[in-house]
């Protein structure tokens, strides 16, 4: 599977954050991405949509994150792969996360290189590989 055959939705607060995530993903070479601020309306489009989606991504400074990567879990099944944003996290943030039903976790600050792994990871998808001129002046002649 390609980056760009991926089907990603993602829960996040609607600030800076979130638009900066929004262009990291798609720099990553995704197509299909759908944004909601709050996990009642994720949840509804959830149950209606979860056969498209194959990443769902949560930001864990929701008050009730865990309970909704719970929910996604339930409604999404094992194929749904879930990643769970913290910031600074513990190990028992970690820790409960994975009992909610989360696959992975992602701590901030991240860039597009962390964001494609941890999808990479989740999905076994194919890396890109390097454009050669992004770093001309670091290549061995």
């Amino acid at each position: 599977m390609k980056m760009a055959d991926l089907n990603l939705v993602v829960v996040a607060k609607q600030d800076v954050g979130r638009d900066v995530l929004r262009d990291i993903i798609r720099k990553c070479g995704v197509r299909s991405l759908q944004m909601y601020s709050s996990a009642s309306e994720m949840l509804s489009a959830l149950k209606s949509q979860v056969k498209r989606w194959n990443i769902f991504i949560v930001d864990g400074s929701f008050p009730d994150s865990l309970e909704t990567v719970a929910n996604a879990r339930k409604t999404g099944g094992e194929n749904l792969k879930i990643l769970i944003i913290f910031s600074g996290p513990t190990k028992e943030q970690i820790l409960d996360a994975i009992k909610a039903g989360a696959n992975d976790f992602l701590a901030m600050p991240y860039s597009q290189i962390t964001v494609e792994e941890k999808l990479n990871k989740l999905m076994g998808v194919e890396k890109r590989a390097p454009d050669p001129r992004a770093n001309i002046f670091q290549r061995r002649l």
